[in-house]
């Protein structure tokens, strides 16, 4: 696999070279994206469970990676600058909680986005190396099995290069969507106990 790799490198014009280097810079953004969102997340549940606990046995403490926690943390505070009423604090907890929430938005569209182009630069490789190939045989006028191949395969390398990138992407984008769903339908009924507190 690693001489396919170099060869179809050393074979690549720049045009073929920057659709790999593309799909390179596009792969390692999309890895740490999904890697900060997954330590994001195991810290929040950690942070969640101890919090809720906390809460629901009367006690108020804020704890640092737990959203609920901010957003309870945060509401109070910020309760005692308001003339407090039941719509301002309303108000209060649905905009803290849209501030708290934007950690575990961000980045989510560039996975989709990764997802989404990545097999169309692929494809743009393999179809830019199959010119190249299929000119290359026009010039010097062998169109041998081995030559064929080997251009072939050489051009396909974008492909492989573009699914790899697009397939982790997309999982993660799915996966981390899902998360934050049951997150925000969570918080449901804790905000409402939050609310039911401040008021």
């Amino acid at each position: 696999m690693t001489n396919i790799l170099v060869e179809a490198w050393r074979h690549s014009d720049w045009i073929g070279k920057a659709d790999l280097i593309i799909l390179l810079i596009l792969s390692i953004y999309s890895w740490a994206i999904i890697i900060e969102k997954y330590l994001l997340y195991k810290k929040t549940e950690k942070g969640n469970r101890v919090f809720l606990k906390n809460y629901y046995n009367g006690k108020i403490s804020n704890i640092k990676y737990s959203v609920w926690g901010q957003i309870f943390s945060k509401s109070l505070k910020e309760k005692q600058n308001i003339n407090p009423n039941p719509e301002k604090i309303l108000n209060l907890l649905k905009r803290i909680s849209r501030e708290e929430f934007y950690s575990f938005e961000r980045g989510m569209s560039f996975l989709i986005l990764t997802a989404a182009v990545s097999p169309f630069l692929g494809l743009l490789g393999t179809v830019w190396g199959l010119l190249l190939s299929f000119h290359a045989i026009g010039m010097t006028g062998s169109a041998s099995m081995s030559v064929v191949a080997s251009g072939v395969g050489e051009a396909l390398i974008s492909t492989v290069a573009g699914l790899v990138v697009a397939i982790p992407a997309a999982a993660g984008h799915n996966l981390f969507n899902e998360k934050l769903r049951l997150l925000q339908k969570e918080g449901e009924d804790i905000l409402e106990s939050f609310y039911l507190f401040l008021k």
